[in-house]
């Protein structure tokens, strides 16, 4: 089953329909074999679309050399060949997935928008609601969103597992970078 589409705010240009027609290809290669499947998002950013291919390539090699082992193994005290019809149309589909995969470099650079938003108030929970305020809703829609504490020169990414209210004490304004 191949479901492939691009997402909400996907960046669409030619090179992202050619690496979309590509996936198409490589699947119909397998498209008999009820085991391979794929529910691939394009974006339209490079980084984001060679890992989602990416990770339905090796997933579907290691499957691959897998079963080849176990075929190997299973008839090792056997002196008679192996089936492997099925094993071969798969390495065709990877190698065409692998084209997929090479075409992503060819994505154009999508600059980074930059806001930033400084603060008014002095008091954390203050400041916390404020950003809260300032970034929530839909007015930054994008991809690779990475959100920055900064303080004069200095910029420190926030990750939300770490992040703390308190950390806001130290910082003049958050920047957002998004695609």
């Amino acid at each position: 089953m191949l479901k492939i589409k691009y997402t909400k705010n996907c960046h669409k240009h030619d090179k992202v329909e050619k690496v979309k027609i590509q996936v198409v290809k490589a699947y119909k290669f397998a498209k008999g074999l009820s085991y391979i499947y794929a529910d691939i998002s394009l974006t339209g950013i490079e980084d984001i679309d060679y890992q989602e291919i990416k990770y339905y390539y090796d997933s579907e090699y290691e499957k691959l050399r897998d079963r080849i082992t176990k075929d190997i193994e299973d008839n090792k005290e056997y002196n008679h060949g192996f089936h492997l019809s099925s094993n071969i149309i798969v390495l065709k589909f990877l190698s065409e997935l692998n084209t997929a995969l090479s075409l992503t470099g060819e994505y154009p650079e999508i600059p980074k928008k930059i806001v930033d938003y400084e603060f008014i108030s002095e008091n954390v929970e203050d400041r916390y609601n404020e950003a809260k305020v300032f970034f929530g809703g839909d007015k930054f829609i994008g991809l690779n969103k990475e959100y920055f504490s900064v303080n004069g020169e200095k910029e420190t990414r926030l990750y939300s597992i770490i992040f703390e209210k308190t950390d806001l004490l130290k910082v003049q304004k958050i920047r957002l970078k998004y695609q």
